[in-house]
């Protein structure tokens, strides 16, 4: 069996875990991967709990509700989803 070692830098570590909405009943946990170059630290893993009462069912709606989320909370950093998931989202 071959076995892999990731360089250091590649490692990701845990990341900041945002709190559950008020309120909600039915919430599922993303874990988003989040790295960015320029700052030269390892890549990391944030959770976010979604309320799916108030999303749709599909990972892209997931991902838009977190960043409508972040309009009342500034402290969420941005998430940009590829502009072709938009549009394979819109094609169905």
């Amino acid at each position: 069996m071959v076995e892999f070692a990731l360089p250091r830098n590649s490692r990701p570590t845990p990341g900041k875990v945002w709190p559950k909405p008020a309120g909600a009943n039915n919430v599922r946990e993303f874990r988003v991967y989040r790295w960015t170059p320029e700052d030269g630290q390892n890549p990391r893993i944030d959770t976010y709990f979604v309320n799916l009462d108030d999303c749709g069912p599909m990972v892209l709606d997931a991902i838009i509700w977190i960043k409508k989320q972040r309009r009342s909370n500034p402290y969420i950093p941005p998430l940009m989803p590829r502009r072709y998931l938009r549009i394979m989202r819109d094609e169905y």
